[in-house]
């Protein structure tokens, strides 16, 4: 008989059942008649259903995790393999920088190895001197200036001595008189 007929006839007292003399709400809260009924070997079944479910959720997870490393182990090892000049502009420029900030600009070696060094002196970039070359070099490749700006790079850097010794020599004058 199905469920939805044997209500109604219970409550109308036509059939009998096991809990017959109890009232509605005794029926339905009564946990421990349901508890009496299970059989050890269902609740034994439960249980083992259960834990089915857990070690098998814990398997997935653990799968889960396993290729996670796995993926993560071959990226970093995708990564190492790299020339040192990207592996050190990632790490160092690119953490503060967006990747446009650098392809924007196109400087010679001594503007890039200049640039580098203001970020390693003003702004405190944790870098080596070796490791600013490096950079310095990668960035020269990757984003050179035209040959007449090169040219004019090295100009100015030819005559930064000369004027700052200029500089010094109407300093040193200008307190004589």
């Amino acid at each position: 008989m199905s469920r939805r007929l044997l209500v109604p006839l219970i409550l109308l007292g036509l059939c009998q059942s096991a809990h017959a003399g109890m009232s509605f709400n005794e029926i339905l809260f009564d946990t421990q008649l349901q508890e009496r009924t299970l059989s050890e070997e269902k609740r034994a079944l439960i249980a083992a259903q259960q834990q089915a479910a857990r070690d098998a959720e814990a398997e997935r997870l653990r799968q889960q995790q396993q290729a996670e490393q796995q993926a993560r182990q071959e990226e970093a090892e995708r990564l190492a393999t790299r020339p040192i000049g990207v592996q050190l502009t990632e790490r160092h420029c690119l953490s503060c920088h967006g990747m446009e900030a650098i392809t924007e600009k196109r400087y010679g070696l001594p503007g890039w190895y200049l640039t580098v060094a203001r970020m390693r002196y003003w702004h405190k970039a944790k870098l080596n001197h070796q490791e600013a070359v490096q950079i310095s070099q990668h960035l020269t490749q990757q984003q050179s200036a035209t040959r007449g700006w090169q040219m004019l790079e090295y100009l100015l850097l030819l005559m930064l001595p000369i004027l700052l010794g200029w500089l010094l020599y109407r300093h040193i004058n200008h307190q004589r008189v």
